[in-house]
């Protein structure tokens, strides 16, 4: 009775460690045993982690053409999930080995500083949310580099610009069927970001797209390239809609450089 009962409590931890044994295999880990679980933990936490850093980045680039409190949301998220994984070691000598990161994050307090002395505090706190990223994504990048899948944020950013041009287009319809008022100009057309920010963005979507065309052509169907120079075409158009002339200046650098 003895035996029969130490096997009836042995079988399930037996059968946890057969599983956690195949899942460690899989990662390298090939000697489990009940001695080191806390190892495999550590692996399948990375995994986690590595999925949420991935998919947080392509939620925060989707949403940078929006702006607003939702892409500060997501960026404090990204910060605090930064936190919770831990190593820091890892993270503070990344810092020091890239410094440069720093730099946004100076000019980040700089805005701060000057927030002391503006007289539009709903324009200065409005500008500091847009802002946010300078202060947490470049030091972010700078030791989970390796752990970002670039493509799927990049179509998550094209996917983002596409999405809120769309809805400045339709706002702007709307206006002038409604309103008979012609809103397809700088301010007006800009409903989300200011058309100098707007522009900026649509010029980094211009870049991923000429990246593709120029360097990755050969991978890509007829479909798919037929696609890419519509949108290029349609970011253009936009761009000239925003009446930025730094925007302007940059998108026909872009077109002329490659």
């Amino acid at each position: 009775m003895i035996l029969v009962r130490k096997i009836r409590i042995k079988l399930p931890v037996m059968e946890g460690n057969y599983k956690l044994n195949n899942f460690c295999s899989a990662k390298g880990i090939y000697k489990f045993s009940s001695l080191n679980p806390f190892r495999c933990f550590m692996v399948m936490s990375k995994e986690i982690f590595d999925k949420a850093y991935n998919y947080l980045l392509a939620a925060i680039a989707f949403c940078m053409p929006f702006g607003g409190r939702p892409l500060a949301a997501l960026i404090a998220l990204l910060f605090f999930t930064s936190l919770l994984e831990g190593n820091y070691k890892e993270k503070i000598a990344s810092l020091r080995a890239n410094r440069f990161v720093l730099l946004p994050a100076a000019f980040y307090v700089l805005y701060l500083i000057g927030m002391l002395y503006t007289s539009n505090v709903y324009y200065g706190l409005r500008d500091i949310e847009t802002k946010f990223s300078l202060l947490i994504l470049p030091v972010i990048f700078s030791y989970a580099i390796k752990k970002i899948n670039f493509k799927k944020t990049g179509a998550a950013f094209l996917l983002g610009c596409f999405c809120s041009s769309m809805v400045c287009l339709f706002i702007a319809a709307y206006k002038l069927y409604a309103n008979n008022e012609v809103a397809f100009y700088y301010m007006e057309f800009s409903y989300f970001l200011h058309p100098s920010y707007f522009a900026m963005y649509l010029n980094l979507a211009l870049l991923f797209i000429i990246y593709i065309l120029v360097y990755e052509r050969s991978g890509q169907s007829f479909n798919r390239l037929t696609l890419l120079y519509s949108a290029l075409v349609f970011f253009v158009f936009l761009i000239l809609l925003l009446s930025s002339k730094a925007g302007m200046i940059t998108s026909v650098a872009l077109l002329t450089s490659f």
